[in-house]
């Protein structure tokens, strides 16, 4: 992940702004998000700085409880990346620990999206200096 060039400082503020108000925006109403538009933006943005193709889809789940009992993991998932390019995202509405930790879920599974064999904590790194940046 060190070889991976941050976005500059202009759109890593705009990024974290257009997913804060998607956020905020979407906080309220539970699974239904009728407007994408700023997060579509955010993500765009975010690809064109690595000269990526945007991830085929990014879905939206209410809970990733199913997950949790079927592999037997202690901590909860809040996302995942499939090696088809897919990423499966915590609805903002879901995800109670607040904006800043969801932005960095968001971030998290970008950078699992673009290096995909990095390490975890190669990709912690990476968020929290892509949260720096805000």
């Amino acid at each position: 992940m060190n070889d991976l060039k941050l976005p500059n400082i202009i759109k890593c503020h705009k990024m974290y702004k257009l997913l804060e108000e998607f956020h905020y925006e979407n906080f309220c109403h539970p699974y239904s998000i009728k407007d994408y538009s700023k997060f579509n933006e955010a993500i765009a943005i975010f690809c064109d700085n690595y000269g990526i193709l945007r991830p085929r889809r990014i879905r939206f789940r209410r809970t990733f409880h199913d997950l949790v009992t079927c592999q037997k993991r202690k901590n909860l998932i809040i996302g995942l990346t499939y090696a088809s390019g897919n990423i499966d995202i915590l609805y903002p509405h879901s995800y109670w620990r607040g904006c800043r930790r969801w932005i960095g879920i968001v971030y998290h599974e970008l950078g699992h999206y673009v290096n995909p064999y990095a390490t975890e904590r190669e990709i912690f790194k990476f968020e929290r200096k892509m949260l720096r940046r805000k």
